[in-house]
């Protein structure tokens, strides 16, 4: 785990859609990946399995937008986010294995899942900049056995 201080050490400006739109805390997006590697992100199985998918993972083709998903903040619904907003995402769906389907980092399997887990995950998007490109860093971050972590989980 390591810890990025631009998590710490936000500008505060707001995060912008693909069409230039402000984001706004408890409306509906889809979340693709910027770095051209497939589509976006949906419920599944990272390890195979026959249950339900309990997983976000990234969907391949690059058509296909995913499942869509909401950003909440602890202010007030409709509030702008920036890049100093600590936002909670769930998928906009229903899950039939989980009680919920907010994200959380899953630490000891290393990936983003859904449901209830032993500690909240917040989650900042952050501009990657020039020397990314276009697009926003997703970082988690939540308390652990070892303290504060902050982890990136990709690119949006």
């Amino acid at each position: 785990m390591t810890l990025f201080p631009e998590a710490l050490q936000a500008s505060g400006d707001v995060i912008r859609d693909i069409d230039g739109d402000e984001l706004f805390g408890g409306q509906k997006y889809y979340a693709v990946s910027s770095l051209g590697a497939g589509g976006g992100v949906s419920l599944g199985n990272i390890i195979r399995s026959s249950s339900p998918g309990r997983d976000v993972v990234l969907l391949r083709n690059p058509s296909d937008r995913g499942t869509p998903v909401t950003a909440s903040t602890k202010c007030e619904p409709g509030t702008a986010i920036t890049d100093s907003t600590s936002v909670f995402i769930s998928f906009n769906t229903t899950s039939t294995c989980a009680e919920s389907t907010e994200w959380r980092f899953e630490e000891n399997r290393g990936f983003m899942t859904i449901g209830e887990g032993k500690t909240k995950t917040e989650f900042r998007i952050i501009n990657k900049g020039w020397r990314f490109g276009n697009g926003y860093k997703l970082l988690a971050m939540f308390f652990s056995d070892f303290g504060f972590e902050t982890v990136y989980v990709g690119a949006i």
